[in-house]
Formats: C-alpha cells, sequence, structure tokens
C-alpha cells in the first residue's frame, strides 16, 4: 500500500495502472470505502470501458460495496485459530476429512527429532519445503500430535500438500510442486498395499498438462470423481475447477471445465463437494467479493443437472486477505 502511494506521487507511463493496483491493496488491507474511491477515480482517469483494468475495476467497486454491507457478515459463525501442534512452522493449511479418527493436512515445519537421533543431516529447506501430515482427533474433539506421512509420499526435494483420502482409505491423491518451475505442479496418486503407500504416481494427461498446473484434489466419498483446479487450455483463464471420472484401476476420462458459471478469468482454487447437500465449495479470486480470495458455494441443480451460482460464504469466514481450502462437516456445523 505505502508503495503504490509513492508511485502515484511519481507518476511514471510504465506504471499507468497504480491506482488500480493501490485499490487492490486497500482491500486486502480492508479499507473498503477508500479502495472504492481509488477504483472510481482509475475508470474516471483511464476512460476506456473497454479496458481490462476499467472492466474489472467494475467487479471491485460492487466487491467493496458488497464488503461493507452488514448483510453479509454472519453474526452466528465463530472463528478459532486453531492450536501451535497444527499452526507450526512456517505455513500450515489443507485440513480434510478422512475418518472419524484421524485428518490429514499441509505444512512446512522443521521435524522435531532431536539432532543427535537424526541418521542423516537435515536439509536446510526442509523449514520451507512442504509435506503431507497427518493428525489424530481425540475423543473430544481436539486435535492429537501430527505426525508425517512417510518417506514414499514426501520427498526431500519437492513440495508435497493438498491430500485427499479415498473413503475406503487405500488411495491418496496430492499435488506435488517442484519448488524451482511453478509449472512443474502436478496430482500424484499412491494406493495402500499391506498397510504400506506404495511409490506415488503422476496422473494422466487428463489430469496433468506438461507445461501447466494441476493441483487442489477433491475425491468424492463413491471414488469415481476427482475434482482439481488446473490452468490448462479449454478454461476461463488462470486456474479453473476441473473434473475427470476416476474407474477402480485409476484410469481417467476426458476433463470436464464446470464452466463459467463457477470459473472466472481470475483463479478458482480449492475445491469440496459436501456430499449431503450435493453443494461444491471452492475458493475464487474472481467472484464478487470481500478481496483476495474467497470462499464460494454452488448448489447442483436437479432440473439443470449443472452447478447453480455460486453464493459468497460471508464475513467472517471470508477476510479481506485470502481464504481457501474450505471443509465443512456432514451436519454444517464445524469447517
Amino acid at each position: 500500500e505505502k508503495w503504490y502511494v509513492s508511485a502515484l506521487q511519481n507518476p511514471r507511463d510504465q506504471h499507468s495502472y497504480a491506482r488500480y493496483f493501490y485499490g487492490i491493496c486497500l482491500m486486502y488491507n480492508g479499507k473498503f470505502e477508500e479502495a472504492q474511491a481509488q477504483f472510481e477515480q482509475f475508470q474516471q482517469e483511464n476512460g476506456d470501458p473497454d479496458n481490462k483494468y476499467y472492466k474489472l475495476a467494475n467487479d471491485k467497486i460492487a466487491s467493496c460495496q458488497f464488503a461493507m454491507n452488514p448483510v453479509n457478515t454472519k453474526e452466528q459463525i465463530t472463528i478459532t485459530d486453531l492450536d501451535s501442534l497444527i499452526n507450526m512452522g512456517s505455513t500450515s493449511f489443507g485440513l480434510q476429512f478422512v475418518s472419524d479418527e484421524y485428518m490429514v493436512f499441509s505444512s512446512a515445519r522443521m521435524d522435531n527429532t532431536p539432532d543427535s537421533l537424526l541418521t542423516e543431516d537435515r536439509n536446510p529447506l526442509e523449514y520451507y519445503l512442504l509435506d503431507i501430515y497427518m493428525v489424530p482427533i481425540n475423543e473430544d474433539g481436539t486435535f492429537g500430535t501430527p505426525e508425517k506421512f512417510p518417506f514414499e509420499v514426501n520427498s526431500a526435494d519437492y513440495h508435497e500438500g493438498s491430500a485427499v483420502i479415498s473413503a475406503d482409505g487405500n488411495t491418496m491423491f496430492f499435488t506435488k510442486m517442484d519448488p524451482n518451475n511453478r509449472n512443474e505442479t502436478k496430482i500424484y496418486a499412491s494406493r495402500k498395499f499391506n498397510n504400506q503407500w506404495l511409490k506415488p504416481q503422476a496422473m494422466d494427461n487428463n489430469v496433468n498438462m506438461d507445461g501447466f498446473r494441476s493441483m487442489n484434489p477433491y475425491l468424492t466419498k463413491d471414488g469415481k470423481t476427482l475434482y482439481y483446479s488446473s490452468n490448462r487450455p479449454g478454461g476461463e483463464g488462470e486456474m479453473d475447477i476441473w473434473s475427470v471420472q476416476v474407474d477402480p484401476n485409476g484410469n481417467t476420462s476426458e476433463p470436464v471445465n464446470l464452466g463459467n458459471q463457477i470459473n472466472t478469468g481470475e483463479n478458482e482454487i480449492t475445491p469440496f463437494l459436501h456430499e449431503p447437500t450435493n453443494t461444491i465449495y471452492f475458493s475464487s479470486g474472481g467472484h464478487i467479493g470481500f478481496g483476495g480470495m474467497d470462499i464460494f458455494a454452488a448448489k447442483w441443480n436437479e432440473d439443470s443437472e449443472w452447478w447453480g451460482t455460486p453464493v459468497n460464504a460471508g464475513a467472517p469466514i471470508n477476510s479481506s486477505r485470502d481464504d481457501s481450502y474450505y471443509i465443512i462437516d456432514d451436519n454444517l456445523l464445524t469447517g
């Protein structure tokens, strides 16, 4: 925010959109009234209704008005920061239900094994490399101590994250990313055999396409439909939500884009299907919201046999920053 003020005080031709991005910064910092004024001033100065950022500013003005409307804040929802067992290290995200007994999530943190017990030197990047962890659920609903998945799944050099495990507990899908090449982001599958996770294999071209990113897998309880996000060609732009059918041998169907009702020209990521209500939850930066990425919900329409209009989950689930990886239990009480 500070540097965009400086850019506006020292105008340059190559920074012709500084006022638009200053408005974005103000939104991220929760200053919606000031942000709306900047978007309106940007449109006056730009004067070209066909310009990409002029059009985007229309949406951002609507988002500022949405965020300032008290109707869009749900007083009955309480947000609680999870304890330091979960929120440890440099990042922790992407909790997923597995069973009544444990959940999985992604985190970058130092292994707490004492140096004297290590069999090899610590990786200096360990604090920044993502791995997949499982965490037991105690009888009172609190979490136990997280444990890292075995080395077959977690590698020493890649990020592993946003994992989902099939209802029978025998198949895992997760994202693997080369930290030096974000386009090398693919979805992998691993099967459990004799209580051991086998070496993961990258999914086929219907899910992963060379040179493009695929991530955030979510598997339905019957194990037949995999939702994921990708910027592969044929979508609305940036990351979109897609789905494929998966057969018992792991073969997939042609990918289906969830269309422009769900997807926009901005990023849509982290799909989660709440099956009791047939509602898909996802995170989007392109629909009207509070700024950054927001959580949206779209219900399946039996008549049209397609997804309905996405609805913003409202504050305090959504904030002026990025909100993603939303999940909620079958009873819609805890997420």
